[in-house]
């Protein structure tokens, strides 16, 4: 779903949550951060304690329930994580604190999110991740293997090119650091999906056909600025088979600004990837 379609369906659970109506809620793991919510139970797949932890403060969040309310983790054994390397990783560290939580819990108070067994969950997660954490650079954009920590510390590789391109007479330098070619290679976010505007209300609507006409894009900035709340992201390899299947097109021709045909977008689910037959959902 669009941002905008996510926040009128919050609006509908809370007023639900709010009468003490039986709500089923299926989410992404988008509901763990910001979204204000109480209900009397979670479930959750397996993932990163952190995640785990955030997922179990939307259970009994504004202590309603009087009767201890549960949080379950369930393993699914056919889960293909493939392509999302930080929740596959999460996921095998906290199968580890929950191997060893079953073995001896006093270790951990008997409390599985508890600070000693968020601290060992940590202390897995980045020594498994040592290497990454220290964001390596690969050759192609940059002339030789070096990482960001390393350039932005003692940069030692840096400091030795420069002393055998130098006279060794001339003084040392001030800073090591190479500060300006590290913020040339540095990437706040790294990630490999495309934005997509859907056509999801009477306004998202409006706006693609707005971006559509005779008006070139260049003088359309707010509208593309309010386009921001009716998109979704899709990763790269799922935007080619929609390509290729005509189900996404560019708002005026070399804009880079993909729309999506509005028979791919449900006012119930959001994206599908199947043309809408459409559907009743009844919430009550």
């Amino acid at each position: 779903m669009c941002p905008a379609h996510r926040m009128e369906h919050f609006q509908v659970i809370r007023k639900l949550l709010d009468k003490s109506k039986n709500v089923v809620c299926v989410s992404t793991q988008l509901i763990e951060a910001g979204v204000d919510v109480d209900f009397g139970t979670v479930i959750r797949y397996m993932a990163g304690m952190d995640s785990i932890v955030q997922a179990a403060g939307r259970c009994n969040r504004n202590g309603k329930h009087h009767n201890p309310s549960n949080v379950y983790v369930i393993n699914p054994k056919d889960e293909n994580l493939g392509a999302l390397i930080d929740i596959s990783e999460g996921k095998s560290q906290a199968e580890r604190v929950f191997g060893e939580f079953s073995r001896n819990p006093d270790l951990f108070e008997r409390d599985l999110l508890s600070l000693s067994a968020m601290e060992l969950y940590y202390r897995y997660f980045f020594h498994a991740r040592s290497r990454e954490m220290s964001y390596p650079l690969k050759k192609g954009s940059f002339p030789r293997e070096d990482t960001l920590v390393s350039l932005l510390s003692k940069n030692k590789l840096s400091i030795a090119a420069s002393r055998r391109a130098d006279d060794p007479k001339e003084e040392s330098l001030c800073l090591n650091q190479s500060f300006k070619t590290a913020s040339k290679v540095f990437q706040t976010i790294v990630s490999p999906t495309r934005g997509i505007i859907v056509p999801y209300s009477v306004r998202g609507k409006d706006i693609i056909t707005n971006l559509c006409g005779a008006t070139p894009i260049e003088y359309q900035r707010g509208t593309i600025k309010r386009a921001q709340r009716f998109s979704i992201n899709v990763f790269s390899n799922k935007l080619l088979q929609m390509f290729e299947s005509n189900m996404v097109k560019e708002v005026q021709k070399h804009s880079g600004i993909l729309y999506l045909d509005e028979r791919y977008y449900s006012e119930e689910v959001g994206f599908q990837g199947e043309p809408s037959a459409g559907m009743d959902i009844l919430i009550g």
